[in-house]
């Protein structure tokens, strides 16, 4: 990835597959890449912890993901694009970060930017989120 592109992003979605311990073990790479690159003091980091569908087929526990998160201090989300679970909320959770990051300078509070994305299927992928999170 070009660094030219780190050093104006003010936000990074960086994905690992849950079948994958080396996209997982990866993690710390891309994290130093991005801060070694980038010299702006604000930027918002989400990891994706992608194809939380195929449980089966899992190399990447619970436990450790919980870990990794408590360690680095970044949220992650479950998604699975195949199955379009999470998907939504987690592009969204990214954009108002980055909002009230980039706002949070500003004298007035934006404690009420409300920032959504409506998809036809909004109802359908909130409850079968709840399928990868148990």
């Amino acid at each position: 990835m070009n660094s030219n592109f780190f050093n104006i992003a003010h936000g990074f979605i960086i994905v690992f597959a849950v079948n994958s311990k080396k996209s997982f073990n990866n993690l710390s790479y891309w994290l130093n890449t991005i801060n070694e690159t980038n010299c702006k003091k604000d930027i918002q980091y989400l990891i994706i912890n992608n194809k939380c569908d195929l449980t089966e087929d899992r190399e990447v526990d619970i436990e450790e993901i919980e870990e990794k998160r408590l360690r680095l201090g970044i949220e992650i989300m479950e998604t699975s694009a195949l199955k379009k679970i999470n998907i939504d909320e987690a592009i969204n959770k990214m954009i108002e970060k980055i909002i009230k990051s980039v706002y949070s300078n500003d004298e007035t509070t934006h404690d009420d930017i409300d920032i959504s994305i409506e998809t036809k299927n909004n109802s359908k992928s909130q409850s079968i989120s709840k399928i990868c999170k148990s």
